[in-house]
């Protein structure tokens, strides 16, 4: 041990074994700091590089990103629709389903009206409310 640091003993050999695995560890460094940074674009990450912020190597290859290509697909906009009803009673808004059979998420079946102080109930319905269970 010299300085705090493991010394060790060997020499360098360049195999074909030992390149392809520095840079399957090139391209795998490249790919984690494209997810540690939010699936940055390569154009950013050789900024974070070109000013020290980032240790990256160049990317190496066409390699694709999944969720990048996922992402992106919500970005196809939908045709605009210009159809217009121009006769009479082409296009009829009615609402005929009345009031609903089950509760709202708030709890309300009944319409929302002005009730003055009465008992909501008993003024939408028109019936006398009871309150014993």
């Amino acid at each position: 041990m010299a300085n705090n640091l493991y010394e060790m003993e060997g020499s360098v050999v360049i195999d074909g074994a030992e390149v392809l695995a520095a840079a399957q560890e090139k391209q795998l460094a490249y790919k984690l700091w494209h997810y540690q940074m939010g699936h940055m674009s390569d154009r950013g990450l050789k900024e974070l590089g070109k000013r020290g912020l980032i240790l990256v190597v160049e990317k190496e290859g066409n390699d694709i990103c999944e969720p990048c290509i996922y992402g992106k697909q919500h970005r196809v906009k939908f045709a605009n629709s210009f159809k217009r009803s121009e006769g009479v009673l082409l296009l009829v808004h009615s609402n005929i389903w009345g009031l609903a059979p089950v509760s709202a998420r708030g709890g309300a079946r009944s319409p929302n009206r002005k009730h003055d102080g009465g008992i909501p109930e008993k003024i939408w319905s028109g019936k006398k409310v009871e309150l014993g269970h």
